[in-house]
């Protein structure tokens, strides 16, 4: 049985190769089409070639990193602090001459060029269908308002396509009877079973004007549908207040016609109680909605299997099946849904409610899954070789996932976090021995804006495959699972490399102002974290102990001091420059004048 909810890109690389000439000590006198705040000179550069049919040239000053896109390059005027640069676009293809300044020139592969909108990524499904014609569905990155960059799971087939998938039940394979903060959150598997967070929802849906689409099917194969024209989700603080309207589909209306119906209702979990009935309609029905008096319709109910509960039956059967060399058989109460699990089936006795099934397991895996204990369940691979593996929720981190399997390379994965639940991460798995996680910062060719509010460095932002901060959430929820290690890797744009490491590494919570503690250091540079004990700052809270503002001075959230002797979330410059400590800096290795290529954070749990 399947259920779908819906609200109404594939990667672009585009890498340009450009010789230009600069002049020191020089500007253009114009006209400016644009003038951008706080950015490097490379980035500067970039925004005048995106914009190939307006821009002609770039005056920037370093001192002020201050960027003016020009549209004329002929008449020039002398300026102490500026450099100014003269972009020979005319090599560029046809299709940019129409773009506006408010848009950007991709040229694809084909030579093809388009232009698009010049935003920080694509919002939602609805915007990667109507630009990207063609697009499969699967996972997208999308960026949402607070939120930063969030993935998604793009249904680009169903009525039209465009839709982004904000719950699905398909197997059974999630528990969907889940606390306030798992559904504030999010939880489960993008590709399965889940549910994408009301936190997310909320922000998604005050983008515009949203539809929304629920797909049904039952064990018999048939379908249903209900489709409503408009559909908005409040924030937190309104509990989640939901509306919608404009019914339309292949089966009676349940979300606003009746009167369990879910309109301008809060939403509820077992440990928050807002709907409209003297009992707890979450705890009662196993599932966290917008419940009134209390529901017509159920979708994170307990997964079962139509009107016999089979399907509990069988999750249950499976138990058992996993552990054959400590379980052999089970005893099943379909009134209490409750599952045990036996290692001998020779006595009974009767009880009222109860199954029991005897499973002969002599046959089922090869004798490698005879040695698993009853922390672990077998698993048979198609090459029908059997092993057995710890059940638990997940790999907690990298080192798990490192110690558990061997061999494996660096790259995306899942890992379980307290209150957090299932989080992507990028995990290290060469370096220094492997197994660090997670790289929660990285920093490598200025593609993202690390100048951000607090709420961005506590939810996370940027692309886990180039430049993002994982967020102090997470960081925080991740380092609370046992004693970890931290590691600093640094290169400058002469391809050297220096790193340093601390034998000690956690942050508090939000409540805390995510204080870090940290001590042991060893590398081949100096030390130079002076953040022990000290609280997070950002642009927008400063919590460090100078008169200055240190985030907002320095341009970058971190655990500032007085201010910081190394900023590796300032801004990206190339090398030396005119902004002092400002940029990527780590003043015991290049001073405070020179900007780091790459850095990456990360942490590894000592076993």
């Amino acid at each position: 049985m399947e259920f779908w909810f819906f609200v109404v890109l594939s990667s672009l690389h585009l890498v340009i190769v450009m010789c230009y000439d600069s002049v020191h000590g020089e500007r253009y006198i114009g006209p400016v089409v644009m003038v951008i705040n706080l950015v490097g000179q490379k980035q500067c550069i970039q925004k005048c070639l995106e914009r190939s049919s307006v821009c002609k040239g770039v005056n920037y000053s370093r001192q002020n990193l201050l960027c003016e896109l020009v549209s004329a390059t002929e008449k020039t005027e002398l300026r102490q602090g500026y450099v100014r640069v003269e972009l020979n676009q005319t090599d560029l293809t046809t299709g940019c001459l129409m773009c506006s300044s408010e848009e950007v020139c991709l040229t694809l592969s084909s030579k093809a060029s388009h232009c698009l909108k010049d935003d920080t990524g694509p919002i939602d499904c609805t915007g990667i269908h109507k630009s990207h014609p063609g697009v499969v569905s699967g996972l997208y990155a999308v960026d949402l308002p607070v939120m930063g960059h969030v993935t998604v799971f793009c249904d680009m087939e169903t009525d039209g396509g465009g839709w982004m998938v904000f719950q699905r039940r398909m197997d059974g394979s999630e528990d969907f009877e889940r606390s306030w903060v798992d559904y504030k959150n999010g939880f489960g598997n993008l590709t399965s079973e889940f549910w994408l967070g009301n936190d997310n929802l909320h922000y998604l849906l005050s983008q515009g004007n949203y539809e929304l689409r629920y797909d049904m099917a039952d064990f018999e194969n048939q379908t249903r549908y209900v489709k409503y024209s408009s559909f908005s989700v409040g924030n937190e603080t309104s509990k989640y207040t939901v509306s919608v309207s404009g019914y339309s589909g292949d089966v009676p209306d349940c979300f606003t016609a009746i009167t369990t119906k879910i309109n301008n209702m809060k939403f509820s979990t077992k440990d928050q109680d807002n709907d409209r009935v003297a009992y707890n309609c979450a705890t009662t029905f196993n599932s966290g909605w917008w419940h009134n008096d209390c529901h017509c319709s159920n979708p994170n109910g307990l997964y079962l299997a139509g009107a016999d509960a089979l399907v509990g039956q069988k999750q249950c059967i499976q138990k058992c099946l996993e552990r054959p060399s400590v379980y052999k058989g089970v005893n099943y109460s379909r009134q209490n849904l409750l599952c045990e699990l036996v290692t001998a089936t020779e006595m009974t006795e009767q009880r009222s409610g109860y199954v029991r099934v005897g499973l002969s397991q002599t046959d089922l895996t090869e004798p490698g899954c005879t040695t698993c204990s009853s922390q672990e369940v077998c698993v048979t691979l198609s090459s029908k070789a059997s092993h057995c593996l710890k059940d638990d929720k997940g790999p907690i981190d990298c080192t798990g996932i490192h110690k558990s399997h061997p061999g494996v390379v660096s790259g995306l994965y899942t890992v379980e976090l307290p209150v957090m639940g299932h989080v992507t991460v990028f995990c290290d798995m060469e370096t220094d021995g492997g197994g660090w996680t997670i790289v929660f910062q990285r920093r490598m060719d200025g593609s993202e804006d690390f100048v951000r509010t607090w709420l961005d460095y506590k939810n996370g932002f940027g692309n886990l495959t180039s430049e993002f901060w994982l967020g102090n959430d997470n960081l925080h929820y991740l380092l609370s699972q046992g004693n970890y290690e931290l590691r600093y890797d640094m290169a400058d744009f002469e391809n050297q490399t220096r790193y340093v490491k601390y034998s000690s590494f956690s942050v508090g919570d939000e409540a805390s102002k995510y204080t870090a503690s940290i001590s042991g250091y060893t590398g081949d540079v100096g030390t130079k974290f002076t953040l022990n004990n000290m609280k997070f700052s950002t642009k927008d809270q400063d919590n460090d102990k100078s008169s200055l503002h240190c985030a907002l001075t320095f341009t970058s959230g971190w655990w500032h001091n007085g201010c910081h002797c190394t900023n590796p979330n300032g801004l990206y410059l190339a090398g030396p420059n005119d902004a002092y400590a400002q940029s990527i800096t780590y003043r015991e290795w290049h001073e405070n004048y020179y900007s780091l290529k790459s850095t990456i954070l990360m942490i590894r749990r000592i076993l």
